[in-house]
């Protein structure tokens, strides 16, 4: 397992940038945007394709990233960004009217602390995007798995078995 202090040594940023430029991140991004409103936190920013897409649209956002080097690539883009922790928001009570959080929660061990700063931090709404099924690597501690049955969504995190 890779453990908080390997990440700033897990991905480089040019693999970062070209994998979340996939016709599929682009997608995610457009949806999570389109469930947003008003002013967005974007947490867990990595590259900043959110932060930048909203900022196109005319839409007020910052960022918060844990990785030093994406914090800088990212200031280095001209985005409004704070380095920290989701699990620990540098923002106040309702700072934005929208809190994102992109693919981050199935990373973390306890998923909740980092929900729980989102709705602390949010005034209206908090969106989030997981990947599903089994991923098979050492960085991720949940494996998500989701399914719409009526007008219910039913979502499972599932630890990992080498993690139990």
């Amino acid at each position: 397992m890779v453990f908080r202090e390997d990440y700033e040594n897990y991905y480089s940023v040019e693999k970062l940038i070209h994998e979340f430029g996939s016709q599929s991140q682009k997608e995610r991004v457009d949806l999570m945007l389109s469930f947003s409103e008003g002013s967005i936190l974007d947490v867990g920013a990595g590259t900043g394709n959110l932060m930048k897409k909203a900022r196109f649209i005319g839409r007020k956002v910052e960022g918060v990233e844990l990785s030093e080097h994406l914090y800088h690539y990212l200031r280095g883009e001209g985005l409004k960004v704070k380095r920290g922790d989701a699990r620990k928001l540098p923002y106040k009570d309702n700072s934005f009217d929208t809190v994102t959080l992109g693919e981050i929660l199935e990373h973390l061990p306890n998923p909740g602390k980092a929900l729980s700063e989102a709705f602390r931090v949010a005034k209206n709404r908090v969106t989030f995007s997981v990947p599903l099924g089994d991923l098979n690597d050492d960085w991720h501690y949940w494996n998500i798995g989701a399914a719409k049955v009526n007008n219910f969504l039913v979502v499972t995190f599932a630890k990992k078995e080498d993690l139990k």
